[in-house]
């Protein structure tokens, strides 16, 4: 049978080699945007038809592969299973201001893992609040809810243009629009006000925070998964004090199981001002997820020689939901990245992320001060180990 002829515009090219394949069937499958898979089956392919169809709309994408191959029978293996974790290492340049920084940093990550991001989005995130089925009322109040808070933050940024706090908020947000312009292919790098869009790249940030707003905002329909919103950490100090070992595993579902190690190298000063030295954790490792600019599980290894992490306690105590509210808080993957940025010791950095606490994503943070500890000496004082518990 001929190739049909297809008039219709392709919505992307993609290489065979992304396509996973399923032996018993003999077809490949590709993730769609609408939440469902394009396929073509390999009695296809060997007919040299080059076209994925979804089954529930309209998008097709042509198949990137080759035809001899197929056509004299040979199988194409599907793509190998990599355990390993993917690897970005990310550094800004000084010598340029911080808001230019901020927004490359983000335009540069989307760039070289575009790939992971779709991937990311569509394993977690896709058809949450649309295109297709959802929780309507739910989702306008989740919508109006990040509206509200991102307009009174950017207010609070003009109100306070030299405050340090306020600064490294800002720069977190350029940071992620950088990333949604980038991945969206339309770079225009912000002088003033910007806006972030609500349901865009900021439900990846928020992953944490939304199992507190979902119950917050009376959400009806939860899809909790085993384990999930739990954390196992630990911290040991060996005998004599030789060491100080600090461990953390995330409990996860399988549709988060795309993961990158990042390092950040960021040259951002302290405040807006050339004379604010640079931030003390301007150097960090941390476990992440593609598209997303902060861990979330959370783990952080920082210049400043602080390790933070956190176990999730969540807040089961619904008379407390009222305090949730858009005005006067800051999401908590904000105020973890900025007490990253800007704290020393663990008592400035419990100081800087209990400032309008949201509520949000309610954890207990451990804070591990490897300045304060002196391996093989006397028994560690107080200074070494910060601990946080936030509530609503």
């Amino acid at each position: 049978m001929p190739a049909p002829a297809w008039n219709a515009v392709f919505h992307d090219e993609v290489e065979i080699e992304d396509f996973q394949y399923d032996e018993d069937s003999e077809t490949y499958f590709y993730p769609c945007p609408c939440g469902d898979n394009f396929s073509t089956t390999k009695e296809d392919l060997e007919n040299g038809e080059d076209v994925a169809m979804c089954p529930s709309c309209s998008l097709i994408i042509k198949v990137i592969y080759d035809k001899d191959q197929f056509m004299c029978g040979e199988t194409v293996p599907a793509p190998s299973t990599n355990k390993e974790w993917a690897y970005l290492d990310l550094g800004t340049n000084g010598s340029y201001n911080d808001s230019l920084q901020a927004y490359a940093a983000g335009v540069v990550e989307a760039s070289v893992s575009e790939e992971l991001i779709y991937m990311h989005w569509m394993n977690t995130m896709v058809n949450y609040c649309g295109p297709f089925e959802y929780e309507v009322g739910y989702c306008e109040k989740l919508k109006s809810f990040l509206e509200i808070n991102l307009e009174w933050m950017q207010r609070e940024m003009e109100l306070s243009q030299d405050s340090p706090y306020w600064h490294q908020v800002r720069l977190t947000l350029l940071q992620l629009k950088g990333l949604e312009d980038s991945y969206e292919g339309r770079l225009t790098f912000p002088t003033g006000r910007f806006t972030i869009k609500p349901l865009g790249f900021l439900l990846l940030q928020i992953a944490g925070d939304l199992e507190d707003l979902e119950q917050a905002l009376n959400k009806t329909s939860t899809k909790l998964s085993l384990g999930s919103g739990s954390c196992s950490a630990i911290i040991k100090l060996l005998p004599g004090a030789r060491d100080l070992l600090v461990a953390h595993n995330t409990w996860n579902s399988y549709q988060n199981m795309l993961r990158i190690i990042k390092k950040y190298q960021l040259q951002f000063r302290q405040g807006p001002q050339e004379a604010y030295p640079l931030i003390a954790g301007n150097n960090l490792v941390f476990s992440s997820y593609p598209g997303t600019i902060f861990s979330g599980d959370d783990f952080y290894i920082l210049g400043s020689g602080l390790v933070t992490l956190e176990t999730t306690i969540g807040n089961k105590n619904p008379a407390l939901w009222k305090y949730v509210q858009p005005q006067g808080c800051v999401l908590e993957w904000i105020r973890n990245i900025v007490a990253n940025r800007l704290a020393l010791d663990g008592a400035t950095w419990a100081d800087i992320f209990k400032q309008f606490n949201s509520g949000t994503y309610n954890n207990q943070w451990m804070i591990v001060d490897y300045k304060a500890f002196i391996p093989n000496g006397p028994s560690p004082g107080s200074r070494v180990l910060t601990i946080l518990e936030q509530i609503p």
